[in-house]
This record gives structure tokens, C-alpha cells and sequence, in this order.
């Protein structure tokens, strides 16, 4: 019995084979089997070209639906995503991977879905290298107070004047309890430099919260 699959062959001996046969060897054949599965090398797609797009539509059921399809359709492979409804529009950003002949014919496929109401930006992405994790310390900061303009204008400035870069922030407004106005919420995870100064951090942090009359928690 051969196994044969993109990765090579793994050929099972035939005393083995013979066993096989007998009754009772259709679990050592299945054991036989997986153990082959697992030990070819992970499948890995070359020559594919990864697009990076980010579109935004009014807020109606089916879109993601919609723009997966077209993916889909035209031989893409939805790799990541973020999105998220914003007052009445529905916003997100996406990676997908095509094979490079096939690129440009998905590109015009996204592009033509203006037609159904979206706004699109694609555009082709070099992905990286695989590279280690950049050192610095990762920290969540979460901040709550009363809506004022320039939160995250200031808090970001912050951050940058001691070397700590925002890897991912999403913030709301809600209504405060009681009728007291409108509070605004952000959370963030931040990466400090790796000589970065913590507890000089903590006090810019707080000293900017007293101006703001916001709370800011770090961990």
C-alpha cells in the first residue's frame, strides 16, 4: 500500500500490507494512515500575492456575506479581518491571499462592488518576513470619562513622548447613568520600549487623566 500526497510518498512495507488485510488490522490501517497524514510537510501556497483592502457601506445585513463571496468566488483566501459598525455604516479592514496571476481579476472583482453600495481601497501588501516578537513591555490601558474633544488626541501624544506605540484601541460613547451627560470609554494595548520607564510613564499618565478628568488604569 502507498500513501502518495503533495508533500511525497510514504510507502508501508508489505508484510505490513499483509497484516493489514487480516481481521481486525483496519485500526493498525488507520493509525498506519494518520501517522503518514501527520508526518508530510505543512502545506505552504507560493507564488501568492496578498491584498489588503478596506471599505466601508451602509449598515445592512449580508455585506460581509457579500464581500466574502466575491473572494471566494474569484479563488481568494480570506486570511484576517477587523470590522465593526459605526453610527450608521459598517467599516472593517481585511487581508486576503490570491495566487499572483490571479490578482488583479480579484481586485476588479472588489472594486465593481461600488456598485452594490460599498467604498473600497485595495491594495497589494509584501508580507513580511517572520521575525521575533518585538521586545518591550505589552500593557492594557483602559480610560472612562465624560465626552470632551481631543481624548485621544492627548493621550496618544502621551504615549508617543515615551516611546510606547498603540497596537490596537477601540473606544464608544455612551450615555452616563442618571442623565449626566455622555461618557467616552477607550481601550488599548500598548508596547513600551524595552528600557521604557514605567512608574515615570504612571505619572505622566495620571498627570494627564487630572487635566482630562478622566480616569486611566494601566496594567
Amino acid at each position: 500500500m502507498q500513501i502518495v500526497n503533495l508533500g511525497g510518498s510514504v510507502v508501508i512495507p508489505s508484510a505490513y500490507s499483509r497484516k493489514l488485510s487480516d481481521t481486525g488490522g483496519r485500526a493498525l490501517r488507520l493509525i498506519l494512515l494518520r501517522l503518514a497524514i501527520l508526518s508530510f510537510p505543512t502545506y505552504r501556497m507560493v507564488n501568492v500575492q496578498t491584498l489588503v483592502l478596506t471599505f466601508i457601506a451602509k449598515d445592512r445585513p449580508g455585506l460581509v456575506e457579500r464581500l466574502s463571496r466575491t473572494v471566494a468566488e474569484q479563488g481568494g483566501n480570506w486570511l484576517e479581518s477587523r470590522m465593526a459598525q459605526l453610527a450608521d455604516s459598517f467599516a472593517g479592514i481585511a487581508r486576503v491571499g490570491i495566487a499572483v496571476d490571479q490578482a488583479d481579476t480579484l481586485r476588479d472583482a472588489l472594486l465593481a462592488l461600488d456598485e452594490d453600495g460599498f467604498h473600497l481601497v485595495v491594495e497589494a501588501s509584501q508580507d513580511a518576513p517572520s521575525e521575533p516578537q518585538p521586545a518591550g513591555l505589552v500593557m492594557q490601558l483602559d480610560l472612562i470619562g465624560t465626552d470632551q474633544p481631543g481624548i485621544v488626541r492627548d493621550i496618544s501624544l502621551c504615549l508617543a513622548r515615551h516611546g510606547v506605540s498603540v497596537e490596537d484601541m477601540t473606544t464608544n460613547i455612551e450615555d452616563a447613568p442618571v442623565g449626566a451627560g455622555v461618557l467616552f470609554r477607550a481601550r488599548a494595548r500598548v508596547r513600551g520600549p524595552a528600557r521604557l520607564n514605567e512608574l515615570v510613564l504612571r505619572d505622566a499618565l495620571e498627570e494627564m487623566a487630572g487635566e482630562l478628568r478622566v480616569d486611566i488604569t494601566l496594567v
